[in-house]
């Protein structure tokens, strides 16, 4: 996010943006995607980003509005963006990492006794 080097430009640091990964926008299979969410074929979905969010939901305008399986998301602001575009998040990481997502996932369903 932008905020971060911001900041630090304000406290007179020297920064250089590097970016670590993209997000890219996947339009494949969408026709696939909505005949598995309506099958309830879909146990989870998992967001990353508020990005990650954005993009399903642009990828799925023009389809009816899914029946949603669990989501599980990477953090507060992650789930805040969910949230707006209609989706109850069950699962929310304590620590906004990848391994702080999987962890939060294996004890929701340790807890739901689904596995």
């Amino acid at each position: 996010r932008a905020i971060l080097p911001a900041e630090l430009t304000k406290m007179g640091a020297k920064v250089d943006e590097v970016p670590s990964y993209e997000t890219r926008e996947v339009r494949e299979d969408v026709d696939l995607l909505m005949e598995r969410l309506d099958a309830g074929a879909v146990d989870l979905i998992t967001f990353t980003s508020s990005s990650t969010v954005t993009s399903l939901v642009d990828a799925l305008k023009g389809y009816p509005v899914p029946v949603w399986p669990r989501i599980a998301s990477i953090g507060p602001k992650t789930t805040k963006t969910a949230e707006k575009a209609g989706m109850k998040v069950d699962i929310i990481a304590d620590e906004q990492t990848i391994p702080g997502l999987v962890a939060a996932i294996e004890d929701y369903f340790r807890k739901e006794k689904v596995w």
